[in-house]
């Protein structure tokens, strides 16, 4: 065959015959005489299959591709080998898509698998530019219908899990948490009606010591709150550990349950784990200093009862009570007894001592004008328990009516006090108290006791 005839090539895609020369093919496709002097082809005349059994080198720096600018894949052998994909978006398993790069899996298979060996980082996606961005750097969208099928799952020893969950996140590490972030808005969500923001699950049985979150500031500034809880968004005042605001005029802004606490240990501790509020039953709360109860207050019927454990010291201070009270209202000292006949409020008592309970006080005997006074605070039947009033001040606009500074004794007819001294020989004189207006008087019997002769 002379160099200038024909050799025919069968086109195995198309079932043509096609022709090059033999001084072409001496020249194209043998080893060239210099490195780098010899083209395959030409811009204008392409080369349109090749079918190859072995392999296809270049040099270092050498691409692959649709030219200098486009779309190319560039070989580099500069102490680490690499293969860059410049100036074109990739498609896996699609001929389309958003992003640079664009995976879709042509069965059910996974569309991406990293391994990274010791000392190695599997995946790493860095924001390489300083603008303002709004929009996140990793995005997981889920278009699936399917509920069983997670969005995200992280799981660290490989062994699987459970489904369902947009986020998972499977630790074997005992000696630090499951999850560390950090960060400015680390965890950020609006939610639709009746579902969770967050919500937090330790889902096994064994008895543990550490807390199910923990909420740790290490911040200078006391200026800025550990957590913040804002239920309207409209923020709040700062520098707190906890601030809870809440817009629900129907229930507590924070309820604080625990199975343990009881009148001597704190539901909620303050200071240490001894000293808080407590609870030792419902509508009770206990004030607890040092695991002993100081103060507990009672609500039943609507009446707040305070006990204190303790003494009680004014520091110097007061108790003040008003004057101004309402009608069938007192203040001050009281008790309860059982009355020994039927009794309505602000008739005055005697405490007899043959049957512990407090009968009418009568001016017409030293029996029933001597020892305990007291004045009844509302209508109290004979042997039952009521509260009678023994120092203080107590207002009734029925049954009251006097001048503002009258001294009050006991009366003749048992009943209220009188302003009247009892007048005739063989009456027993008591001052009881003074009237502050004419509806509200001042109880503070005297012991003094003058028979009238």
């Amino acid at each position: 065959m002379a160099a200038g005839d024909l050799l025919p090539v069968v086109d195995t895609s198309a079932g043509e015959t096609k022709y090059i020369t033999r001084a072409n093919l001496a020249i194209d496709l043998a080893i060239p005489p210099a490195d780098d002097t010899h083209d395959h082809g030409s811009s204008a005349l392409n080369w349109r299959h090749y079918f190859m059994s072995g392999n296809f080198t270049v040099d270092t720096a050498s691409w692959i591709g649709l030219g200098a600018a486009k779309g190319r894949i560039v070989f580099t052998d500069a102490g680490t080998d690499t293969l860059a994909i410049l100036d074109g978006i990739v498609q896996v398993g699609t001929a389309s898509g958003a992003g640079q790069v664009n995976i879709t899996p042509a069965s059910a298979i996974s569309g991406l698998d990293i391994v990274a060996y010791t000392g190695g980082i599997g995946m790493t996606v860095t924001r390489n530019n300083n603008d303002v961005e709004t929009s996140p750097l990793v995005t997981f969208l889920s278009s699936h219908i399917n509920t069983e099928q997670s969005t995200l799952f992280i799981d660290h020893d490989g062994n699987g899990g459970s489904a369902a969950y947009a986020l998972r996140v499977d630790s074997e590490n005992t000696a630090g948490p499951t999850v560390y972030v950090t960060g400015s808005g680390i965890l950020s969500r609006q939610d639709l009606t009746d579902t969770y923001g967050l919500k937090v699950d330790r889902n096994i049985a064994q008895a543990g010591t550490m807390p199910l979150v923990i909420f740790q500031n290490e911040h200078a500034s006391n200026t800025q709150s550990t957590h913040f809880i804002d239920h309207d968004s409209t923020g709040g005042v700062a520098g707190y550990g906890l601030h809870v605001d809440s817009e629900n005029a129907a229930a507590p802004a924070a309820l604080f349950e625990s199975a343990y606490y009881s009148a001597t240990q704190p539901g909620i501790a303050v200071g240490d784990v001894d000293t808080g509020f407590g609870q030792n039953a419902a509508d009770q709360l206990s004030l607890i200093a040092g695991g002993v109860e100081g103060i507990r207050i009672t609500e039943a019927a609507s009446v707040i009862t305070v006990q204190f454990g303790g003494t009680l010291d004014l520091n110097e201070n007061s108790i003040d009570l008003t004057t101004g009270l309402a009608d069938t209202k007192y203040e001050g000292f009281t008790a309860t007894f059982t009355a020994g006949e039927n009794v309505t409020i602000g008739e005055l008592c005697y405490f007899k001592p043959g049957d512990s309970k407090m009968w009418q006080a009568d001016g017409d005997a030293l029996a029933t004008t001597t020892g305990l006074l007291s004045i009844a605070t509302t209508t109290i039947s004979a042997d039952a328990s009521g509260v009678f009033l023994l120092w203080g001040f107590i207002r009734d606009d029925g049954i009251f009516n006097y001048t503002a500074g009258d001294e009050l004794y006991i009366s003749l007819t048992p009943g209220i006090p009188t302003a009247t001294i009892p007048p005739a020989a063989g009456d027993f004189v008591r001052l009881v108290g003074n009237a502050i207006t004419a509806d509200v008087i001042m109880f503070n019997p005297s012991n003094d006791i003058l028979e009238r002769v």
